[in-house]
C-alpha cells in the first residue's frame, strides 16, 4: 500500500491513515521544545545568572536597583509585544518568526558581551529590550501557533510533549552557563554563550520546523481529508467529549464571545501565585526562620514536580476538557497560597507541600492554558488571539510583585498578599466552571 495519497483537488500528497512512517508532527513538536528553550529563555536564564556577576565588577558601576528594574523591563517587553508577534507569525508564519528570533538573539547576545556594562542606558536597551523582545519572537507565540497547526485530535497531548522537552532540558542551562563563566572567569561569556545558543536554534528551525501539514503534502494529526476521515474524527471527538471549533474564529469574533473573557478570568490568578512564589516566596519562608537550604530544595522540588505534571497530563488534555483540567489546578494553587498565609517556622513539610501545589498548578497551565485558546476558537487565527492575550496576563500578573512588596512594607509579612491571591485563585476556578461548549449535532 502506498503511504501518500493525493487529496482530491490538488497535487499535493497526503499522508494516509494506513501509511507506515511516522507522523513528522512529532518531530515538529520535539524541536519547538528545543526552540522554545534555546530561543525563548535561555537569555533570561544567562542573564539571572550572568548579571549578578557582572555588576560585582569593579569597573562596572550600576544601581542594583537599576539592575532589578532591567529584569522587569525583560519581562514586560515579553508580554507587551506579543499582539505584534502574534501578527508577524499569522502573516509570515512562524517559521519566519523563529529565524528573525535566532538572528537577532546572535547580534544581541554579541552586543551585551561588548556593551552591557558600559550603562545602564546599554542594560536597559540591549537586555532589557532587544534580547526580550528577540526571545519572544522565537518562543510562546511562534512555537504554540506551530503545535497547534500540526495537531487538531492529539494538541493537547503535543502541547505538553513540546513544554516537557523544553522543561527537562531547561534544566541543563543553569549549569552549563555557571560552568562557563567559571571557565572563562568574565561574565561576558554567559552571553556569548547565547548567540551560540541561537545559532542551534537558528539550525533546529531551518533543518526541522515547519509552519503547518500541508508544507509537506500532509494533514494535521497525519490523517486523511476525506468523509470517512471527518466521520471517524466526529466519533472520537464525541467519545473524547473534548470540543475542538472545526470552523476557527477571528480575533475580533473571539472577543465578543463570553467564553474570552471566562478563559481571561480563569488563567490569570496562576500566573499570580506562580509570581508572588517568584518574588516572594524564598524570603516568605526563610524570614519565618525555615532554614534557606531547605528553601531551596523546596524550589527545586516545584521544578521537579512541574516538570512530572506535564507528562502526566500529556494523554489527557484531549481526553478532559483542558479548562476543567484548569479548574483544578486553580484548586491547588488556592491550597498553596492558604498554606503560605498560615504555615509556620516549624512546618517545614507544609512548606514542601505549598511547592508540590505550586508546582502541579503552575505545570497544568502551561499546557492547558493555550490549548482552551487553541480548541475553544481554532488554529487559523491562534497566533493574534494568544497575542492578544500573553499582554493582558503580563499588565495584570506582572504587578503582582509589586503589589506583594507592598503589602509585606505595610503589614509586615506576605500573609495578606497569599490570602487575597487564594481568593483570586477561587474566583478563577468559578469562572473555569461558567465556561459552556457548543452541543454537537448529530
Amino acid at each position: 500500500m502506498e503511504n501518500l495519497e493525493k487529496q482530491p483537488g490538488t497535487s499535493a500528497p497526503v499522508q494516509g491513515a494506513g501509511g507506515r512512517k511516522p507522523f513528522y508532527g512529532w518531530v515538529v513538536v520535539v524541536a519547538c521544545g528545543l526552540v522554545y528553550l534555546l530561543l525563548g529563555s535561555f537569555a533570561l536564564n544567562a542573564g539571572q545568572i550572568g548579571i549578578p556577576v557582572m555588576v560585582t565588577q569593579p569597573d562596572i558601576m550600576m544601581d542594583r536597583t537599576m539592575v532589578g528594574l532591567g529584569f522587569t523591563v525583560f519581562i514586560l517587553f515579553q508580554g507587551l509585544l506579543a499582539p505584534v508577534i502574534g501578527s508577524l507569525v499569522s502573516k509570515k508564519g512562524a517559521r519566519a518568526s523563529m529565524v528573525l528570533s535566532a538572528i537577532l538573539l546572535i547580534v544581541g547576545g554579541f552586543l551585551f558581551a561588548q556593551f552591557g556594562g558600559s550603562s545602564t542606558i546599554a542594560y536597559f536597551l540591549i537586555f532589557g529590550v532587544l534580547l526580550s523582545v528577540s526571545g519572544a519572537m522565537g518562543s510562546q507565540v511562534p512555537c504554540q501557533t506551530t503545535i497547534s497547526m500540526w495537531f487538531v485530535k492529539k494538541r493537547g497531548m503535543a502541547m505538553a510533549i513540546m513544554m516537557s522537552v523544553m522543561g527537562a532540558v531547561a534544566f541543563l542551562v543553569p549549569p552549563v552557563v555557571n560552568a562557563v563563566i567559571q571557565t572563562t572567569g568574565t561574565w561576558t561569556s554567559a552571553f556569548y554563550a547565547v548567540s551560540a545558543a541561537a545559532v542551534v536554534g537558528l539550525v533546529i528551525v531551518l533543518l526541522f520546523v515547519r509552519n503547518k501539514p500541508s508544507d509537506m503534502g500532509l494533514l494535521p494529526d497525519g490523517g486523511m481529508e476525506d468523509d470517512v476521515a471527518d466521520e471517524n474524527q466526529d466519533k472520537k471527538q464525541a467519545v473524547s467529549k473534548v470540543y475542538k471549533a472545526k470552523e476557527s474564529k477571528t480575533l475580533k469574533q473571539a472577543l465578543k464571545t463570553p467564553t474570552f473573557w471566562l478563559f481571561i478570568c480563569a488563567a490569570p490568578p496562576l500566573y499570580f501565585g506562580f509570581n508572588v512564589n517568584v518574588s516572594a516566596g524564598v524570603l516568605h519562608f526563610s524570614g519565618m526562620g525555615i532554614d534557606p537550604g531547605i528553601v531551596a530544595f523546596g524550589l527545586s522540588v516545584q521544578g521537579i514536580i512541574a516538570l512530572i505534571i506535564r507528562f502526566l497530563i500529556a494523554p489527557l488534555v484531549d481526553r478532559i476538557e483542558p479548562v476543567r483540567i484548569l479548574t483544578f489546578a486553580g484548586v491547588v494553587m488556592a491550597l498553596a497560597m492558604f498554606i503560605a498565609s498560615f504555615c509556620g517556622p516549624n512546618d517545614t513539610v507544609l512548606m514542601f507541600v505549598y511547592f508540590v501545589c505550586i508546582g502541579i498548578g503552575w505545570g497544568i497551565n502551561l499546557v492547558c492554558g493555550p490549548t482552551c485558546f487553541a480548541n475553544y476558537f481554532g488554529n487559523e487565527h491562534f497566533a493574534k488571539i494568544i497575542g492578544w492575550v500573553l499582554p493582558i496576563f503580563s499588565i495584570i500578573a506582572g504587578m503582582i510583585p509589586v503589589i506583594a512588596g507592598a503589602v509585606f512594607s505595610s503589614a509586615g509579612s506576605y500573609n495578606l498578599a497569599y490570602i487575597g491571591i487564594g481568593v483570586c485563585c477561587i474566583i478563577g476556578v468559578v469562572c473555569s466552571l461558567l465556561v459552556r461548549f457548543p452541543k454537537k449535532t448529530a
